[in-house]
């Protein structure tokens, strides 16, 4: 098993509270010492069930209901694990209604399981036969780091089918069913935004962070897209963190992330390998821990509060773009006072964004501010965040109609050239094919009339035959 030291910036107990927490009022504090203590309340429940033995866990389960793997991933190392996964054909457990999606990973599909009728999302990865060692290694922590994980603002992963086939081994996820849509897309389309929603929303999202945290898990790819709303039409902000193909334990080094979320740990250690890349005998590579999910948090509240991202960014990639690099090390970015957002919130966000992670705010510290734990005070507080992210949606659609339609130009001029140059080649070929002919032609008539005046069936050409004929002798008269 990987072992489950976060490092030194994991630890936050110990911390001295940021200056922002001392305007709380006491209802504020005693509130946030409830929250406190109900979180480890529910801590001490979860390992409390966790070292139950799984036979009886198993037997508190209804005959026939949808199980899930939580309780065996405490007891097993990564290795173990996976050896132990269902390897039955998934069609004999799940009936696959129809296709939901495709994303980077694999293809999604809506399934229903055949004894509880539980509705359910199974995903489907395949790892061809020429897969490498470490693609098999990450799908394997993918699959192990995710049944750890056992949250209600984390999407659950009952459990894993392993199948073979002509092209590979295929893996099912078989998760839990999600129809809210993403988190921004559900903002987008909010008439009503205000900051008690982006405060409850904040909340829901660290304690999913605390979780994996205390467990020494970083996800590594916290971004709106890998955070999804439960259902349609019942709690607007329950919300579900999913996709886990990033996540891993200890001390990090690979530079991993998406956009402007990326934190200034994941630049420094690019930063780090491409500086003693080819250096013989190079140090230590840099080393980041779970610290680096924070900053991505303050980077997502920094939108919900104001609808723009914090940092600019050109059109590359961020290990490219050396204006988004700066812009987060050097933490570059502001409130506008039309924004109209508190002091409060501000003051998170400030704590949230540190270059230093151990500086930054932990997701005790944060569930414990004044902001998340809420006032009545913020429900008054309406936010422009979901107007700003439609008018980006509609500059971002403008823009891609017209980078469509510079696109569609260019092809077709490419192929009006590609067609010109297409009918001089043809052109030029045929007119070579037809002198090629007719030399061919000629060849073989001439062959055929020397072989033919060699065997004497037919005379010689008339030079040849002036030549051959020996001179007449005068008749005489």
């Amino acid at each position: 098993m990987s072992s489950m030291d976060c490092g030194p910036d994991a630890s936050s107990a110990t911390r001295d509270v940021h200056p922002g927490n001392e305007a709380a009022t006491p209802v504020q504090a005693a509130v946030g010492e409830a929250v406190a203590v109900e979180a480890a309340a529910v801590d001490g429940a979860e390992q409390a069930q966790e070292q139950q033995p799984e036979q009886q866990q198993q037997q508190q389960q209804p005959a026939g209901q949808l199980e899930t793997m939580h309780a065996k991933a405490n007891t097993l190392d990564l290795h173990s694990f996976i050896a132990q996964l269902p390897r039955d054909p998934i069609q004999a457990h799940f009936e696959v209604a129809e296709h939901v999606g495709k994303g980077s990973h694999g293809t999604v599909f809506r399934a229903k399981h055949r004894l509880s009728g539980t509705p359910v999302a199974i995903k489907e990865v395949t790892l061809t036969h020429g897969a490498r060692p470490r693609e098999v290694e990450h799908l394997h922590q993918e699959i192990y780091y995710h049944s750890l994980c056992n949250h209600p603002h984390i999407v659950t992963l009952y459990t894993v089918y392993v199948n073979e086939c002509h092209s590979g081994t295929v893996y099912y996820f078989v998760m839990e069913l999600l129809t809210g849509g993403e988190l921004f897309d559900r903002l987008r389309s909010a008439r009503r935004f205000t900051e008690a929603d982006a405060s409850r929303v904040t909340r829901n999202i660290t304690t999913a962070l605390q979780y994996m945290h205390r467990r020494g898990i970083a996800h590594r790819d916290l971004k709106p897209e890998n955070i999804m709303l439960s259902h349609k039409g019942c709690d607007p902000w329950d919300l579900k963190i999913i996709d886990f193909g990033y996540a891993r334990t200890g001390p990090m080094t690979t530079p991993l992330g998406s956009g402007f979320y990326i934190s200034p740990e994941i630049i420094h250690a690019y930063q780090s390998r491409m500086a003693y890349r080819f250096v013989p005998g190079r140090p230590a590579p840099f080393t980041y821990h779970t610290q680096t999910d924070m900053w991505t948090l303050g980077v997502i509240v920094f939108v919900l509060l104001t609808g723009r991202p914090p940092f600019k960014r050109g059109q590359r990639r961020w290990w490219e773009d050396a204006t988004l690099r700066s812009s987060i090390l050097g933490t570059r970015y502001r409130f506008k006072q039309e924004e109209n957002v508190s002091r409060e919130a501000q003051d998170l966000v400030g704590s949230l964004l540190r270059v230093d992670p151990k500086e930054r705010f932990t997701a005790e510290e944060v569930l414990l501010h004044p902001w998340v734990v809420g006032s009545p005070e913020l429900a008054a507080r309406h936010l422009a965040s979901p107007r700003k992210l439609r008018e980006e949606e509609a500059a971002d659609l403008f823009q891609q109609v017209r980078e469509d339609i510079h696109q569609a130009r260019e092809q077709v001029d490419h192929l009006q050239q590609a067609d010109a140059t297409k009918v001089a080649k043809a052109s030029g070929s045929r007119m070579r094919a037809r002198m090629e002919r007719r030399r061919k032609q000629q060849r073989e008539q001439n062959d055929a009339g020397s072989k033919h005046a060699k065997q004497g069936n037919v005379p010689a050409p008339p030079q040849q035959q002036q030549q051959q004929q020996p001179p007449q002798q005068q008749q005489e008269p």
